[in-house]
Formats: structure tokens, C-alpha cells, sequence
């Protein structure tokens, strides 16, 4: 991965520095409501993070279904 300053790390840390790529999971979620950093979020927001979360994995479940298929063993 690379960033706009054409190093790997500067892709790295816009991701996962931020407080927009740091809510990856539901894990970080909860601990970044529970901090009281400038990443920290709403402890309010948690349900809508945590939905749009699950959402989109299952969006992506169905995308990978649809473009590989099911193997049978």
C-alpha cells in the first residue's frame, strides 16, 4: 500500500491513524468508545458503527459467494 507521499507507511498510517480506518471491527469500536482520545468516538455512535459494520461484512460475504461460487468437497 501506498500513500500519497509515495511511501508504503504513509497508506499505512492514513488507514489505521486515523480515526476514519480505526473502525474496522466491532472490537475497535468498543474500545475506541471507551477511550478519550481525538480517535475516540460517541460512546452514542457504537450501535450505528456496529450495524454498519455488520452490514457491510455480510455484503461482502455475498460478493465473494457471487463471484467464487461454493466449493463442494
Amino acid at each position: 500500500m501506498v500513500g500519497a507521499g509515495g511511501r508504503w507507511d504513509d497508506g499505512v498510517t492514513a488507514c489505521w491513524g486515523t480515526s476514519s480506518g480505526s473502525f474496522a471491527n466491532p472490537a475497535l469500536t468498543f474500545g475506541r468508545a471507551l477511550s478519550d482520545t481525538y480517535t475516540g468516538i460517541a460512546p452514542g455512535s457504537v450501535p450505528a458503527f456496529v450495524l454498519a459494520q455488520t452490514i457491510g461484512a455480510i455484503l461482502g460475504l455475498a460478493l465473494v459467494a457471487l463471484l467464487f461460487g461454493r466449493r463442494r468437497a
